[in-house]
């Protein structure tokens, strides 16, 4: 029971969506948009998302506002009052987060909490129309906050404000249909980076009654977020995030499958049969890579088994006489990637670009001959009445669209395109407005 009383109550979608940046620069953000992709709906339909976000006074909400929320979100959760008003203090808060000295900081950040507005974009692609529907939500994570401060005299370090925070009905909802996962909030602050901290509570949420999850690195920037694109770059960022997940059991390990990151939970029971396959080849790759079976085993025991194995794949891009102690060292010194290796990467990341660029046109270069050799199936097929109709709707068209041109411009091509513009739309397929 003791230990329910210190796990907190997190609600999905701030687990899941990029509602905080991760900072790192000096200069306050005011407005991002993150580009969460397509997912595939239950009816077939495809939806692209994205999420809009601004706070022109205070600026957009970072690493410590998620803390503060988090200390909110612990206080509801003790006093079972998530659901409703949560009576507290700035400096409840603030002991909540260890941060008594800054609880002037705390206050501002609540603020910066309530006036962040939240916009969620959503296109729907209908391809039997070729037609899409847009779809707004915007909201904010707190509805209400009251302050209510009484006066006082002389040193006044400690914050008297009694505060009232209620979070926005949507939220709520969520809560009271138990779409939360709770967390172990001593853990996330011991976690430390921003980075980490946020990748610790989407892990914690995606291990339930799992033994492997696995992800697109592309998308779990986006998630948590990440301000770059480039697969080498995201790997080298998650590097420390990876070692303190390790480092408190959050992860056993982790391995990366060309465009995807694996991770391995602790409680996983095949993981560890399969880890120790793993382990067998790793040593024998150092083994036959002139290490002796003694240090192999040694550098095994001691260090994560993916430093080894990227390690193992730089060494083909260093230079030395001595590659075995370059690779011993390398390991256990944790080495940055070598430049030859980042400039092959993304060398290669841009031939993928290209690769699927090209890939791109091509179908719509197809499509759009489909779609061509679909028109002139039905203009063969016309009667000469049809044609006739035709005809007049494509004068009519002109004279609407052109008010001020002459007839000598409705010439015999510009009438062709008119009348396979009209046929498209008599099939449904665009909508003409002149």
């Amino acid at each position: 029971m003791e230990e329910k009383k210190a796990m907190v109550k997190v609600e999905g979608n701030i687990i899941e969506y990029p509602f905080f940046h991760l900072g790192g620069k000096r200069k306050k953000t005011y407005t991002k948009e993150y580009d969460l992709g397509e997912i595939k709906l239950d009816d077939g339909l495809t939806a692209k998302r994205k999420l809009l976000i601004d706070n022109y006074k205070y600026g957009i909400p970072g690493p410590y506002d998620q803390d503060v929320l988090m200390g909110i979100l612990r206080i509801g959760t003790k006093k079972n009052k998530i659901t409703e008003e949560i009576p507290t203090t700035i400096y409840e808060v603030a002991k909540e987060i260890d941060d008594l000295k800054n609880w002037i900081r705390v206050k501002n950040s609540i603020e910066r909490l309530i006036t962040t507005n939240y916009r969620s974009k959503q296109v729907l692609l209908v391809k039997e129309t070729e037609r899409n529907y847009y779809l707004d939500d915007m909201f904010h994570i707190l509805e209400n906050v009251s302050f209510f401060d009484k006066e006082t005299h002389g040193n006044t370090k400690k914050s008297n404000e009694i505060t009232k925070i209620k979070f926005n009905s949507f939220f709520i909802n969520n809560f009271l249909n138990d779409y939360y996962k709770y967390i172990d909030l001593k853990k996330y602050f011991e976690i430390g980076s921003p980075t980490a901290k946020k990748l610790y509570l989407y892990l914690e949420k995606k291990k339930y009654k799992k033994e492997v999850y696995q992800i697109k690195l592309e998308n779990l920037a986006c998630i948590l977020p990440l301000e770059v694109k480039e697969l080498y770059r995201i790997r080298w960022i998650l590097k420390k995030a990876h070692e303190k997940l390790i480092e408190h059991s959050v992860i056993k390990s982790f391995e990366y499958n060309k465009e995807k990151v694996i991770y391995y939970f602790p409680t996983a029971k095949k993981e560890d049969k399969t880890l120790n396959i793993k382990n067998n080849d790793i040593i024998e790759e150092l083994i036959e890579m002139g290490i002796t079976k003694i240090v192999a085993e040694e550098i095994f025991e001691k260090q994560n088994s993916q430093k080894i194995k990227e390690q193992i794949e730089y060494l083909k891009y260093r230079k030395g006489n001595n590659l075995q102690g370059i690779l011993i060292r390398s390991i256990k010194e944790d080495w940055a990637a070598p430049q030859g290796y980042l400039n092959e990467m993304k060398i290669r990341e841009e031939k993928e670009k290209q690769r699927i660029e090209r890939q791109l046109e091509k179908e719509k270069i197809e499509k759009e001959e489909e779609k061509e050799e679909y028109i002139n199936k039905i203009l063969s097929d016309l009667t000469e009445e049809k044609i006739k109709e035709y005809n007049l709707r494509a004068e009519e068209y002109f004279d609407k669209s052109n008010p001020e041109l002459s007839k000598k411009y409705f010439h015999k091509a510009y009438r062709n395109a008119i009348i396979r513009k009209l046929i498209l739309e008599d099939k449904g397929i665009i909508t003409l407005t002149p």
